[in-house]
């Protein structure tokens, strides 16, 4: 195990044990002051490959007189996230043997395959939605905004993230966290749907009603989602009138986060996925003053181009 990538911030020596028989390694290292780090490795590990295996899992030690933790002050700072108390993600491996034989295992109840040669990335075949049942509202009026994941032919992902903007002048979003695993801030809501989309890894839900930008971030730890449906709501408030007024969803220049992208292993299952920053779909409002007659018109998604 290297621990250079955070020797300058070292006080005195880590106090490292590795118990090769049990499958643990074990350390302890103080630093010289308080750090305040966004992100930044602690140590290197450098494995072999004894044998192959479907999936191996390298996961945290909790609990207990060796238990993983962060200090400060001798307070437990590590684990933030409400539903993720330990602040912590596991790994997994996949080891090959030396032989070019295919061979394939099943991983889970999902029925994910894994192969021994390249592992090649589904089709992008999905695509995400922003659907509201309001083309019309009046000053001062709350509506909703679904965020729908259309995936028809259930393409696994493992993560789903979503950059969403609006005109800040014309609407502001509503905390609702009924039910979610991110209550911080403003949010949208994702509670009612964890039973078909059950991330385990999470990251990002908040609102800036300031900037208009709402940044959504969800995971799965080890295995894939393959559901569709209504994934989050959003709840917006008109604050003035305004002939038209859009909310979309924002793909982000490539490598620039945040940005809207639903992938499995990393890989795009996104029909269509641009290559560049640009809309990917949205809702138009227009929003009355209040003395004005509004209108309910028919739920449908409206492509932005």
């Amino acid at each position: 195990v290297d621990f250079s990538p955070i020797a300058d911030y070292l006080l005195g020596n880590v106090e490292y044990v590795d118990d090769s028989q049990n499958g643990e390694v074990s350390f302890h290292l103080r630093l010289q002051q308080l750090q305040k780090f966004r992100s930044r490795p602690i140590a290197t590990c450098y494995w072999e490959a004894l044998a192959a295996t479907d999936l191996a899992e390298i996961r945290f030690v909790l609990g207990g007189e060796d238990s993983t933790d962060i200090r400060a002050n001798g307070t437990s700072i590590l684990g933030t996230a409400p539903g993720a108390p330990d602040g912590v993600v596991n790994g997994t491996v996949l080891i090959r043997p030396k032989s070019s034989k295919p061979y394939v295992a099943q991983v889970g109840k999902r029925g994910l395959v894994v192969t021994a040669g390249r592992v090649r990335p589904p089709e992008p075949t999905a695509r995400l939605l922003l659907v509201s049942e309001r083309e019309q509202v009046e000053v001062g009026e709350k509506f909703t905004v679904d965020v729908v994941l259309d995936n028809p032919l259930h393409t696994p992902f493992d993560r789903v993230r979503l950059y969403i903007q609006f005109d800040p002048k014309v609407f502001e979003v509503v905390d609702a966290d009924k039910g979610n695993w991110i209550k911080r801030g403003i949010n949208i809501a994702d509670g009612f749907a964890h039973t078909d989309f059950p991330f385990d890894f999470h990251r990002e839900n908040f609102a800036d009603n300031e900037k208009g930008v709402i940044i959504y971030d969800e995971a799965t730890e080890v295995r894939p989602l393959r559901s569709q449906g209504t994934l989050a709501q959003i709840t917006f408030r008109a604050k003035q009138s305004a002939r038209t007024s859009d909310i979309v969803l924002v793909r982000n220049e490539p490598g620039i986060y945040p940005t809207t992208a639903v992938t499995y292993l990393s890989h795009n299952i996104l029909a269509d996925y641009p290559k560049e920053a640009t809309t990917l779909a949205g809702v138009r409002m227009r929003v009355e003053d209040s003395d004005q007659t509004s209108e309910v018109r028919e739920k449908r998604p409206l492509e932005v181009q």
